[in-house]
């Protein structure tokens, strides 16, 4: 049955925001794959700067006990995560606890009304524990890893924007050496219709690693979300293919695909529907190629009985399927009451 709580809390002004949020997951399965728990904590701070500037910052703590089956730290599908920047646990140290800080910032200059620059810088530690008897991979190794990207955007009438994106990554190992990875991109964001748009980037991923064996590699890198919005039903559709950091060979490539789906019923009534797959594989050195699959679907309900106090249910399936260890699937329920405190809007 799983578990979770996670307090939050939040303060504005008129020029920033201010949000402290920590977490705590746990999940015991009936047979076979034992528990999984996470306790997390977040600090996020957003400013305008000036009347052209805006300026943000994350820091970030994450302990958390990968199981072989679930992930109890799925990214919402629906939003594209940067190469590099990845707050999926890394799939490849499966039955591992994994302690990992993170911490980015990033700065947005509007220079004119259809122009925008932004640049960014993030850096992450991770370390990993004692792996489970009977699962995982014994071959996760601590790892620290920095990066940046620098994109322009320019808008050419009212739907439509085009912009540059370059994206470097750098990770060094303690057992599998230094890895870095660089990704030009084009990205083409479009108004369709009054209720469909579209955000998507395309481009080329080129790694080098170090170590024991010396390797380059380069493939396509894309990331896309279709996404359309009516008065009472949302959906999107995604697709990602990209590189980040791994605790298993320094860098991995991931395959991405997934959809949401939202109905509201009536004024405190909601429905959502959402599935992911994925497709992680260590990056080029010393270990090439093993692979993780990943599949998930569920679907919620959530009912506001006032202001401030909701209930809800949903069922879960999960499948992965690891390259050394083997497939496992599961099915999951969960009722859940939520309460807002303080002031409400």
């Amino acid at each position: 049955m799983p578990r979770t709580a996670g307090p939050t809390s939040s303060g504005t002004t008129s020029l920033g925001q201010t949000i402290l949020s920590a977490g705590y997951d746990r999940a015991e399965y009936l047979s076979h794959y034992g528990k999984s728990d996470s306790i997390s904590a977040d600090l996020r701070q957003t400013q305008q700067l000036s009347e052209r500037l805006k300026g943000s910052a994350h820091v970030g703590y994450l302990n958390s006990l990968n199981p072989f089956i679930g992930n109890l730290n799925q990214p919402d599908p629906t939003v594209p995560t940067q190469p590099g920047i990845d707050p999926l646990l890394d799939g490849l140290t499966v039955g591992q606890r994994t302690r990992s800080f993170n911490a980015d910032a990033d700065l947005d200059w509007t220079p004119s009304a259809i122009e925008s620059v932004s640049v960014g810088g993030n850096y992450s530690r991770s370390t990993y524990g004692r792996r489970n008897v009977g699962s995982g991979l014994p071959l996760a190794s601590d790892y620290s890893s920095y990066g940046g990207n620098v994109s322009y955007m320019r808008a050419f009438g009212a739907r439509t924007k085009l912009g540059l994106q370059f994206v470097a990554n750098h990770t060094d190992s303690g057992l599998y050496g230094t890895s870095t990875s660089y990704q030009p991109n084009l990205i083409v964001q479009r108004t369709l219709s009054q209720y469909w748009s579209f955000n998507g980037s395309i481009g080329g991923i080129f790694q080098n690693a170090g170590g024991l064996i010396n390797s380059t590699s380069h493939s396509l890198g894309f990331n896309a979300a279709l996404c359309g919005t009516y008065p009472r039903i949302s959906t999107c559709f995604t697709a990602s293919r990209s590189t980040s950091s791994s605790g298993v060979g320094g860098l991995r490539s991931d395959l991405r695909f997934g959809t949401t789906f939202g109905y509201r019923i009536n004024q405190r009534s909601r429905i959502s529907a959402n599935a992911s797959y994925s497709d992680s594989k260590t990056g080029t050195g010393l270990i090439a190629n093993v692979s993780q699959k990943f599949g998930q679907t569920g679907v919620d309900y959530t009912r506001d009985l006032n202001q401030r106090i909701s209930i809800g249910f949903g069922g879960r399936y999960q499948w992965r399927s690891l390259a050394l260890t083997g497939t496992a699937h599961a099915f999951s329920g969960t009722v859940n009451l939520s309460a807002q405190f303080g002031r409400t809007r």
